[in-house]
């Protein structure tokens, strides 16, 4: 059931919600899901997707079955990352380990990670983990490549902020450039390695990988987005990602 919020918001933006209406009545994907020939680890791993993406996860359900999976993977093993990088109940001392190490840990049978506060939104995906790397080991070798080395990096840009919060008492960027530094790990990052992964099934131009500037641009729009639509949720939990070079 919408909420009361949402109930306004529509009644007031006519125009999306007849877009809204139209999208549900006659869109018609050109890819689908065949959940008969999913495993059960493979289902549980779509119901996290949704549960932690609904924009994203209505997407990538709807991609090429040679990507599908494979990109539905990488979102959840980013979010897991992710939601160990934003807990601030984790010390500081367990959460770097996790960051700078969490690529291998893609191979390591069997690993959850039940650390996170009972608050933490996307904790059950980090309890159930191991789901994920059961399908990750499934996939091709040229994919899990792509994969765990973005996770790699992306892993360890997030450790290096997350000490400057511990040495600083508390998450926040201080320059333009460290801004953007930062979201380059956390978003940039993502976007060269969907066109890695695209290029490598065939499925888009191999030129675009001479293009950084196209995904770096792409993932910089989003994260500042979410940046600046979080800055108060951010805030109460001791993290600052506006640059006090712009505020100050």
């Amino acid at each position: 059931m919408p909420s009361i919020g949402s109930v306004v918001y529509y009644g007031t933006h006519l125009g999306e919600l007849r877009n809204i209406i139209q999208w549900k009545l006659w869109h018609d994907p050109v890819h689908q899901r065949d959940e008969a020939k999913e495993s059960p680890e493979l289902r549980e791993c779509f119901k996290y997707l949704k549960m932690t993406s609904r924009s994203f996860a209505a997407v990538i359900q709807e991609l090429h079955p040679e990507l599908l999976v494979p990109v539905c993977l990488f979102y959840l093993i980013l979010r897991g990352l992710d939601t160990i990088e934003d807990d601030m109940t984790i010390p500081f001392e367990t959460k770097e380990p996790l960051l700078r190490d969490f690529h291998n840990i893609l191979e390591q049978d069997g690993w959850n990670f039940t650390g996170n506060g009972p608050n933490e939104k996307d904790r059950e995906l980090c309890v159930h983990f191991d789901v994920v790397i059961a399908e990750y080991k499934k996939i091709k070798p040229e994919y899990k490549v792509i994969i765990k080395d973005i996770t790699d990096r992306m892993g360890n840009g997030m450790a290096d902020y997350a000490k400057m919060a511990d040495e600083g008492g508390a998450q926040k960027v201080e320059t333009i450039k460290d801004y953007y530094k930062y979201c380059h790990y956390v978003a940039g990052l993502v976007g060269e390695g969907l066109t890695r992964l695209f290029v490598e099934a065939k499925l888009a131009n191999p030129a675009l990988l001479e293009r950084e500037d196209l995904h770096e641009s792409m993932g910089q729009f989003l994260q500042q987005t979410n940046i600046i639509r979080d800055i108060r949720e951010d805030h109460e939990d001791k993290r600052y990602f506006w640059p006090r070079e712009v505020w100050s």
